[in-house]
C-alpha cells in the first residue's frame, strides 16, 4: 500500500505542489529562497497538468486541481488544523468530482477500464524490464517481482477512489510541512503539528462502521465498491494514529533502540500494519497518550 501511495504522488506531482506554490502566494513571499521555491511549485504543478494521459489522469490532474483550490479557500476561510482543512478540501473535491462525472455522462466502469489500462501496461514494463536485466539465475527473484508486479495492476484500479483520497491527503500534509520551512514569516494557517500528536475525531469510528457494513452485508457491488474504498481510507486513517502513539512513546526510549523496531517492522509489514491499526482504534477509547503523560508531583495525571 504505501508503494501505491508512493507511486500516486509520483505520477501526481500536483498534489504536493499545487497547495505548496498556493500557500506561498498567500503568504507573500519575500526572500529570494520563497520566490525560487514558488517558482519550482507553480512550474512543476502546470507541466504535470499539462502531461496526457487516459480518463484515469485526467480524473487524477482535475481531483489535484479541485483539492489544491478548496484546500486554499478553507485556509482563507477559517484557521483550522492542516489536517481538518485537508479532509474537508478532500471531501469537497470528491464531491465536485462526483457531480462533474454525473453531468458529462462518465461512468464508474469507464474510469476503471482506464485505470485497469494503465496498470496493465505497467506491469507489461516492469515485467520487459525484470527479465532483461536480472540474470537467468536468479530466476526465483525474477518471478516473485513479477508476482507482486501483477498483484499490484490487479488491485489498484478497484481502490482508485480510495488511493487518490490518500494520496490528496498526504500530498496536502507533505505541502504544508514543505511550507513551514520554506517560508520566513509565516501567514496561513496553524502550523502543521507533529505526528506524535496527530489524532482524528472519535467519531470516525461510524465512519469505519459503515465501511464495514458496505462491505460484509449482501447488496449492489456499487455500494460494496463504496464500502471497500472507505475501509481503505479509514484503516490507512487509524494506522496512521497508532503510529503517531507509537512516536509519542518512543521519545523516551533510545534512538537505536527505535531504529531497531522500525527495521524488524519492516521485516514484518502486514503484522506491524495491522497492530497499528488496532492500537489506533484502540487510542479512540483509550487514550494512550494521556496516559503516558507525565504526572504531577501529587500522583494526578495533568
Amino acid at each position: 500500500m504505501a508503494l501505491l501511495l508512493l507511486g500516486l504522488l509520483l505520477s501526481a506531482p500536483g498534489f504536493v505542489l499545487g497547495p505548496l506554490a498556493g500557500l506561498l502566494v498567500l503568504s507573500r513571499p519575500a526572500s529570494l529562497r520563497e520566490w525560487l521555491w514558488l517558482a519550482i511549485a507553480a512550474a512543476g504543478a502546470g507541466w504535470a497538468l499539462q502531461v496526457p494521459g487516459t480518463l484515469s489522469t485526467a480524473v487524477t490532474h482535475s481531483a489535484a486541481v479541485l483539492v489544491t483550490g478548496a484546500f486554499l479557500a478553507l485556509t482563507l476561510w477559517r484557521p483550522m488544523p492542516v489536517f481538518r482543512r485537508a479532509v474537508l478540501a478532500v471531501t469537497a473535491a470528491a464531491a465536485a468530482l462526483v457531480l462533474w462525472c454525473a453531468v458529462y455522462g462518465v461512468s464508474w466502469s469507464r474510469i476503471q477500464q482506464a485505470e485497469r489500462a494503465e496498470w496493465s501496461a505497467w506491469r507489461t514494463a516492469v515485467v520487459a524490464q525484470v527479465r532483461a536485466q536480472s540474470p537467468p539465475q536468479d530466476r526465483e527473484t525474477r518471478e516473485r517481482v513479477e508476482e507482486l508486479a501483477g498483484q499490484m495492476a490487479e488491485s489498484a484500479p478497484p481502490l482508485f477512489p480510495g488511493l487518490l483520497a490518500l494520496g490528496a491527503l498526504l500530498g496536502v500534509v507533505t505541502a504544508c510541512g514543505w511550507y513551514d520551512r520554506i517560508a520566513r514569516r509565516r501567514h496561513v494557517g496553524p502550523p502543521l503539528g507533529r505526528l506524535a500528536d496527530f489524532r482524528f475525531s472519535d467519531h470516525a469510528t461510524w465512519a469505519l462502521i459503515a465501511a464495514l457494513a458496505l462491505v460484509l452485508v449482501p447488496g449492489p457491488p456499487a455500494l460494496a465498491g463504496v464500502g471497500r474504498n472507505l475501509l481503505l481510507v479509514m484503516l490507512v486513517l487509524y494506522a496512521l494514529r497508532g503510529l503517531g502513539v507509537l512516536r509519542h512513546a518512543s521519545e523516551r526510549v533510545p534512538r537505536r533502540v527505535v531504529v531497531a523496531l522500525g527495521v524488524i517492522a519492516f521485516f514484518m509489514l502486514p503484522f506491524a500494519a495491522s497492530g497499528l491499526v488496532l492500537l489506533g482504534l484502540a487510542d479512540t477509547w483509550i487514550d494512550f497518550r494521556r496516559r503516558l503523560a507525565p504526572s504531577s508531583p501529587g500522583g494526578v495525571d495533568r
